[in-house]
């Protein structure tokens, strides 16, 4: 059920919710997915995807946010710097959960330094507090998981970097992907990054089967350790437990399933149960693609790289300082 499994016709937002208010989380987890309503193939169409956010203690029992409105978007993720909660979706888009206020700001753009695409957002962090955004990157018009009629293809994933004060919505782009396959079959698609308590574990859906990769360093090249699912379940998602274990996620249509292991990295196969059904959001005829995180506060952004990207402008006799750009009606200034 990815949105890379599907033609993209052109790399926008799916679409923006209003405003709003909504009941803090208390459960230590949250998880970010999508739900369908439509029924059948036509849940195949990121364009029937609304975004959801739900909360849990133990991985296999969720509830949705009391107030929460969805909003169009599909394959998303969501994760806690200090009292905010991203919510990336596909494709190219965040919404911020204020947890202070409760209050929802609308689904925004988030754009690469480079002007490419992404999809399939997963998210870490530096320990700076800057946010790590890994993807897919997308292909206006074309198949960005598979090779679309061609006899083969390379398919990457890469990263990019949160730009000081952007508040989540820019990234820019690191040089080097961190897996490359070349594909003469079937789809590579859906990462989810997470660390399992001593190494980085990179999730990636092939086709209907979940692989994971390592790497010692959350930017270097990761290696192929393991085939977590064998066509039980895609568009995974992990995360380490307080205990130290590895909940593991996957999509089944049209559930989610769970399953744990001593680290993300050993097969699942057989051990699956469901964590996640359509009734969890009623009406529904399918969920999906899970994105987790942990609701403690984690590494605040420094003041300090925080406004290294706010600029100074001036309207009048008046000067300030705005992150990204001038306003209308400002006109930048040197200093």
């Amino acid at each position: 059920m990815s949105l890379a499994a599907v033609v993209i016709a052109a790399l926008v937002p799916l679409g923006a919710s209003p405003a709003h208010a909504v009941e803090a989380p208390t459960q230590p987890l949250l998880m970010a997915f999508h739900a369908c309503s439509a029924g059948g193939p036509a849940c195949y169409d990121p364009r029937n995807h609304v975004v959801w956010l739900a909360q849990g203690s133990d991985g296999t029992n969720w509830t949705v946010l009391p107030g929460w409105v969805p909003y169009s978007g599909s394959v998303p993720d969501v994760f806690r710097r200090g009292n905010t909660a991203y919510i990336y979706s596909s494709p190219g888009s965040v919404a911020r959960l204020n947890l202070t206020t409760g209050v929802l700001t609308p689904n925004t753009p988030v754009t690469l330094t480079d002007g490419s695409g992404f999809v399939d957002p997963s998210m870490a962090q530096l320990p700076d507090g800057r946010l790590v955004l890994f993807y897919l990157p997308g292909q206006i018009g074309s198949e960005p998981a598979g090779c679309g009629g061609a006899p083969s293809c390379v398919r990457e994933i890469r990263s990019a970097i949160e730009v000081a004060g952007s508040d989540g919505t820019s990234f820019t782009p690191n040089g080097t992907p961190h897996i490359s396959v070349t594909l003469t079959v079937g789809t590579f698609s859906d990462p989810d990054v997470f660390f399992n308590g001593s190494t980085w574990v990179l999730y990636v859906s092939r086709e209907r089967s979940t692989e994971a990769y390592a790497s010692s360093d959350l930017l270097g090249s990761y290696t192929k350790v393991a085939d977590i699912t064998n066509y039980q379940g895609g568009v995974p998602a992990g995360i380490r437990m307080d205990n130290g274990s590895v909940l593991t996620l996957v999509s089944s249509d049209p559930n989610i399933l769970s399953g744990t292991s001593p680290n993300g990295t050993i097969s699942l196969n057989g051990a699956l149960s469901t964590s996640a059904s359509p009734g969890l959001v009623p009406g529904s005829t399918l969920v999906g693609s899970p994105g987790l995180g942990v609701n403690t506060a984690g590494i605040p952004l420094p003041e300090s790289v925080a406004t290294t990207s706010k600029i100074r402008c001036k309207k009048g006799k008046v000067t300030k300082r705005f992150t990204g750009k001038c306003p209308a009606g400002w006109k930048p200034v040197s200093g």
